[in-house]
């Protein structure tokens, strides 16, 4: 199908040349979420999940952080970035439960007013431990 009127030609191309440039701002967005999950600097694990607030494994990665951080520990800010992980997960794995159980559980009293975390999660009860003998 060849295309002869003019102004139509002109349409198509412009039509291209936008779906072309919001695809490569896409792209490009992506990738540089990508490079910036993939340093070993949490700054930019953080930047890279605020570029791609979809993406529930850089959540899930400020989470393990900031719950296991000796460091910079920070329990609340880990509870967050779990709460987010779950928003952007319809279902949350088994380990991954368990982690959210403890983290709740390392917050004590301040862990209790985080109970929604808990409501909204499907949470494991503890695991026991059998016996000897």
């Amino acid at each position: 199908m060849a295309v002869t009127n003019p102004s139509l030609r002109g349409a198509v191309l412009a039509i291209v040349v936008v779906a072309a440039g919001v695809m490569s701002y896409a792209a490009a967005r992506h990738g540089m979420a990508e490079h910036l999950a993939a340093s070993e600097n949490p700054d930019q694990w953080l930047r890279a999940a605020q570029m791609e607030p979809s993406n529930a494994e850089n959540w899930y990665r400020l989470g393990r952080y900031r719950q296991l951080d000796f460091e910079h520990s920070d329990v609340p800010l880990a509870i967050t970035y779990y709460q987010r992980l779950e928003q952007k997960q319809q279902r949350v794995g088994g380990n991954m439960q368990i982690e959210i159980h403890e983290t709740v559980n390392q917050q004590g009293a301040a862990g209790r007013e985080c109970s929604n975390v808990q409501s909204k999660v499907h949470v494991l009860p503890p695991i026991r431990q059998p016996r000897p003998g």
